[in-house]
């Protein structure tokens, strides 16, 4: 699989899932997007959640501030490590 072509998928949505404005997109279906891609994602093995996390690192760079910081927490804000502290600890 090619993560980088993912990762930019990934960031794409979750960016947009994050900032759309109400009056474009009701918030209660931000939250659920955002919910079923953490749950698609939950399904990936540990090779593959570091191999996605590579990518995001590598992506992160094109942003600045804040976006950069969430491009950079994915994998630890989709719940794919196990300690969520630890962006370094991939769930099993």
């Amino acid at each position: 699989m090619n993560y980088s072509v993912f990762a930019e998928v990934l960031v794409t949505a979750t960016l947009y899932l994050e900032s759309v404005d109400e009056s474009v997109m009701d918030l209660d279906s931000s939250v659920r997007g955002m919910e079923e891609i953490a749950a698609a994602l939950q399904r990936l093995e540990p090779d593959e959640v570091s191999a996605l996390d590579e990518a995001l690192q590598k992506i992160a760079l094109e942003y600045d501030g804040e976006m950069q910081e969430s491009v950079k927490n994915m994998v630890r804000d989709y719940g794919l490590t196990d300690d969520p502290d630890d962006e370094d600890t991939i769930a099993d």
